[in-house]
């Protein structure tokens, strides 16, 4: 959980557990194999951390993430 702008970003432990292997080069397929879910579920998961980062895209919210201190 990180403030900011008056306003608390909570990401689930799957999200970080999502965001840990994107910022670490995982394609989708590998982590729904590595984490034995589905690719859809990825898919909807790192969906989420850019709407909750406010991010344009993957490596925009791994830098957000990494700016807020969650990597």
């Amino acid at each position: 959980m990180v403030s900011g702008n008056s306003k608390t970003i909570v990401l689930s432990k799957r999200e970080k557990e999502i965001l840990d292997l994107v910022s670490k080069g995982y394609l989708c397929c590998e982590i729904a194999k590595k984490l034995n879910i589905s690719e859809t579920t990825v898919i909807t998961h790192k969906n989420n951390l850019r709407i909750k980062l406010k991010a344009k895209n993957s490596s925009h919210a791994i830098m957000q993430a990494v700016l807020l201190g969650f990597l």
